[in-house]
C-alpha cells in the first residue's frame, strides 16, 4: 500500500495538467509540491546538492561547484546559493562601494548561472539559521563550499556552527580549497603540509616563502578548471522563481545583527548610495575575465616588464596596475587563472621578464604569503587574525591615538595633496593604487 500511495503521489506531481485545489492558495500549493518533490528525491535515492557561494563568486576554476554538479549526474538537482550575511567580514565594516561591488558580483553570477539553465538563490541573514531552512525546503542531501583557510574569527565560528547543524540535519558538507594558489594548511600540496604539518613552522619572510613555494612541485601551479557548461547542470523546474532573488540595491542589505552604529564602521543611506556615480571596477566574474584579457593577455610585453614599485600611483585615466585585486579578494577570478594568464603572456613577450617578488607573478606570491601568515597566526593563537596582540607576525608597537588626526586622514583633510587625493579616490571609486 505504501508503494501504491507513492506511485499515486508521483503521478499527481508529474501530471502536466495538475492544478492546485481551489482551497489552497498559490503559496501553499507551491509548499506542498516542494514537500512532495523532497519525498520523491528521498525515495528514489537522488542527490539534491547545494553549492554555497561565499568568496569564490565564479564558475571557472571552482572545484566545489563542480563536485556538487557531479553529485547530480545520475539524477537529482542543484541549488547554487549565496547568503547575504551582514555580520560577515566583507560587510560588517564596509563602504557603500564595497556593498555595491558585492551585489554586482552576485547579479553577474546569477546571469551566468541562468545561461546554464540554473540561477543563484540569494537569502539574507545568519547562515547558521538560513541554510537549515533551505536544506529542509529543498530536500538537500549534500552541500559544498570553498574552504576559508585564513582562520578569520567570524568565518571560523560560522563554519563550525554550520557543520554542526548540517550533521544534525543529515546533510553531508564537503569543502574545497581554491582561494589561493596552493592550500594554506595541512592538506595535500599545502604550504603547512610541506613544513612538516606544523603551522608555526611556516616562513616568516618573503625570501624564505619563495624557497618553500619553489620546492613544492618545483614551483608549478595546477591548471585552472574549466567552467561548467549548460549540459553539466541537471534539468529541473524552478519551484521558487519569485523567491530568493538577488538584491538590487546596497540598502537592501539588512542591518548587522546585535550591532549598533558605533560598531559597524561607515554609515550610509540610500542617498549616499545614489551619489556614487563613478567606480573603477564593476563587480562580477565577467568583468574580471574581461579585465584579465585587456590588461594581461593582450599586453605580453607590459606583463613581462611589470615591476613593483615602478608603477604610477598618480595615473588616473589608465591605471598602471591590473586592478584585479577587487576581483581576487572576493573570488570573482581564480588566482590560478591569473597565474597561468601571466605565464602565457610572459612566453609570448619579446622582452626580458621581471622576476618575483617584483613581477606580476610575485604579486600573487605576496598574496599567498600574507594569507599563509594569517593562517599560521590563527593556528597558534585563535582570533589573532587582524590583531597585533598574540600575533606571531606582528610587533606590539605602542601606536598613538588621536581621533582628530584619524578623522583628518579618513576625510582627506591632512593638508598633504597626494594623501588627500588618495582618500578622495577611495571614497568615490572604492579603490586606490597600492
Amino acid at each position: 500500500t505504501s508503494l501504491s500511495i507513492l506511485v499515486a503521489i508521483v503521478g499527481w506531481v508529474l501530471t502536466p495538467s495538475f492544478v492546485p485545489a481551489p482551497r489552497f492558495g498559490a503559496q501553499e500549493a507551491a509548499r506542498r509540491r516542494s514537500s512532495l518533490l523532497v519525498i520523491m528525491s528521498a525515495k528514489s535515492g537522488e542527490n539534491v546538492a547545494m553549492h554555497w557561494f561565499r568568496k569564490g563568486l565564479r564558475l571557472h576554476d571552482n572545484p566545489a561547484l563542480l563536485h556538487a554538479l557531479s553529485l547530480t549526474k545520475n539524477g537529482g538537482s542543484i541549488f547554487p546559493v549565496y547568503v547575504v550575511d551582514p555580520n560577515s567580514y566583507q560587510l560588517l565594516k564596509c563602504s557603500v562601494n564595497r556593498a555595491r561591488f558585492l551585489l554586482e558580483c552576485c547579479q553577474d553570477l546569477d546571469e551566468s548561472l541562468k545561461r546554464c539553465g540554473s540561477r543563484l538563490y540569494v537569502a539574507t541573514g545568519d547562515p547558521v539559521e538560513v541554510l537549515p531552512e533551505m536544506w529542509k525546503k529543498f530536500g538537500v542531501t549534500h552541500m559544498t563550499h570553498e574552504s576559508d583557510e585564513t582562520g578569520e574569527p567570524y568565518a571560523l565560528q560560522r563554519d563550525t556552527a554550520v557543520a554542526a547543524v548540517a550533521k544534525d540535519a543529515g546533510v553531508e558538507v564537503i569543502d574545497f580549497t581554491s582561494e589561493t594558489l596552493r592550500p594554506l594548511g595541512n592538506r595535500e600540496g599545502g604550504y603547512v603540509a610541506n613544513c612538516g604539518g606544523d603551522a608555526s613552522s611556516v616562513p616568516a619572510t618573503m625570501t624564505s616563502f619563495q624557497k618553500l613555494f619553489s620546492r613544492i612541485d618545483k614551483g608549478g601551479i595546477p591548471e585552472p578548471l574549466d567552467a561548467p557548461k549548460k549540459e553539466d547542470f541537471p534539468i529541473s523546474a524552478d519551484e521558487y522563481e519569485n523567491d530568493y532573488l538577488t538584491l538590487k540595491h546596497p540598502c537592501d542589505i539588512p542591518w548587522p545583527r546585535g550591532q549598533n552604529r558605533s560598531q559597524i564602521g561607515p554609515i550610509w543611506n540610500r542617498a549616499d548610495a545614489n551619489k556614487v556615480t563613478s567606480h573603477i571596477a564593476n563587480g562580477g566574474e565577467s568583468y574580471a575575465l574581461d579585465r584579465l584579457q585587456k590588461t594581461i593577455t593582450a599586453r605580453p610585453n607590459w606583463t613581462a616588464q611589470y615591476e613593483k614599485p615602478k608603477t604610477s600611483c598618480t595615473e588616473v585615466s589608465d591605471p598602471s596596475t591590473t586592478v584585479l585585486s577587487p576581483y581576487l579578494s572576493i573570488g570573482c577570478i581564480s588566482p590560478r587563472t591569473v597565474w597561468h594568464a601571466i605565464e602565457t603572456a610572459n612566453k609570448q613577450a619579446k622582452t626580458n621578464r621581471t622576476q618575483p617578488p617584483v613581477s606580476l607573478h610575485g604579486q600573487l606570491l605576496w598574496r599567498d604569503f600574507n594569507n599563509l601568515m594569517a593562517h599560521s597566526a590563527n593556528s597558534q593563537h585563535a582570533g589573532s587574525w587582524g590583531q597585533i596582540k598574540n600575533n606571531a607576525f606582528c610587533r606590539d608597537i605602542p601606536w598613538s591615538s588621536d581621533p582628530n588626526m584619524l578623522s583628518s586622514w579618513k576625510e582627506g583633510r591632512t593638508g598633504y595633496p597626494w594623501i588627500d587625493a588618495c582618500m578622495a579616490q577611495l571614497r568615490s571609486e572604492g579603490w586606490i593604487h597600492h
